[in-house]
């Protein structure tokens, strides 16, 4: 079986953001980019007719808008029309907007009912560096993900009822294909569509393919921006309402409870009496998509040499949820980053062991999540 393909529709003017796409996927194996150019069309090849072959051929679509795309007549009479006829007659086919900058998009009528990947306040051009590097790799993780979906459900998907092959087959014969898309799209807004109002699920990233470098940017940037702007980014802090924890001291008169964790303004941390069998638990005020944790064992080297530092942990999120993640804390006193990569109101944490200290008893400085609200 050939490797599945996606067509990406773009404007020239717009080649290094496709450049970013290509080249995140260079080493994925899952799916391949098509997109129009000399080598993809072949010499002496009609360039229309290749296009339209990729769309035909294609398992999915990303769409990169910008004032440039809605510019092309092009893209909005050929390209676009048969990329949405595809996905009207195949419900399973990706079709994947992404917004480059700023534009008045909705004006197109083919696009103004589309869920964009990421969101009018965020287009791709506004974010830089980590955050760029963070959302481009979301993308290429959503379309690896979803054409497996699309793939396994494709073998066993029903044919059309031939009258409605038949019917359609007609209209394309006796109508040019922009009277068709007109009849479908008449046909589709009747019955309230499938592919277009559809929600675009929730693409993890695992930080951890980011360098240490990259890492430092992305909290930089995240901890330095102002609430005004903060809000329009697609990673941000988030804050806890409440904790609990096994060996949790009376709240009123010691500093050492795990309110202190999630607490900027503190450097006690959280200290228990001991690290065996311990556990802390986060409460959020709604579900909350977490991206992911730094855990800062204490820095100061006296308190970091004097406590006991847990080891392996087990991550889990709430009654309903059956997702569990272990992961071995470093003894080691600079951030630690976990992927957690999951909607929830709760995390807890239990520690499984730990590595001894001068005491035993058991100390966090503090603990950072991050998500998108």
């Amino acid at each position: 079986m050939s490797k599945p393909t996606i067509f990406i529709s773009h404007s020239n003017k717009d080649r290094s953001y496709l450049d970013s796409f290509v080249l995140a996927n260079t080493n994925k194996k899952k799916f391949s980019f098509w997109f129009s150019e000399r080598r993809n069309i072949g010499i002496g090849k009609d360039a229309e007719e290749e296009i339209k072959n990729a769309i035909r051929t294609s398992n999915g679509a990303v769409l990169l808008i910008s004032q440039n795309f809605i510019n092309s007549k092009y893209i909005l009479d050929e390209e676009l029309p048969r990329i949405i006829l595809k996905s009207i007659e195949h419900q399973d086919y990706i079709v994947l907007p992404i917004l480059l900058e700023k534009c008045d998009w909705k004006s197109i009528k083919l696009l103004e009912n589309l869920q964009l990947f990421n969101t009018p306040t965020t287009p791709l051009g506004s974010l830089k560096g980590s955050q760029y590097t963070l959302t481009v790799n979301d993308v290429i993780n959503f379309l690896e993900n979803n054409v497996k979906k699309y793939l396994k459900k494709h073998k066993k998907s029903k044919p059309l009822p031939i009258e409605k092959l038949f019917a359609m087959n007609l209209l394309k014969k006796i109508f040019s294909v922009t009277a068709v898309i007109t009849i479908l799209f008449a046909l589709w807004f009747t019955n309230s569509g499938q592919v277009l109002d559809q929600s675009v699920e929730l693409v993890t990233e695992n930080v951890s393919s980011l360098t240490d470098e990259q890492k430092k940017e992305l909290i930089q940037t995240l901890e330095d921006e102002d609430e005004a702007v903060l809000n329009n980014t697609i990673l941000q802090k988030v804050y806890p309402i409440d904790c609990s924890s096994s060996k949790n001291f009376d709240k009123s008169n010691n500093s050492t409870t795990c309110d202190n964790l999630y607490n900027n303004s503190s450097q006690s941390g959280w200290i228990s009496h001991t690290c065996s069998d311990q556990w802390i638990e986060f409460s959020f005020s709604r579900n909350i998509y977490i991206e992911f944790i730094v855990l800062q064992n204490f820095e100061n080297n006296d308190n970091f040499r004097y406590l006991s530092s847990i080891k392996d942990t087990d991550f889990s999120f709430g009654i309903f949820s059956d997702t569990r993640i272990g992961k071995v804390i470093e003894r080691d006193n600079v951030s630690q980053w976990i992927d957690i990569n999951i909607e929830t109101s709760t995390i807890k944490i239990d520690v499984l062991s730990y590595y001894e200290g001068e005491s035993d008893s058991c100390g966090i400085q503090n603990i950072t999540f991050y998500g998108r609200t």
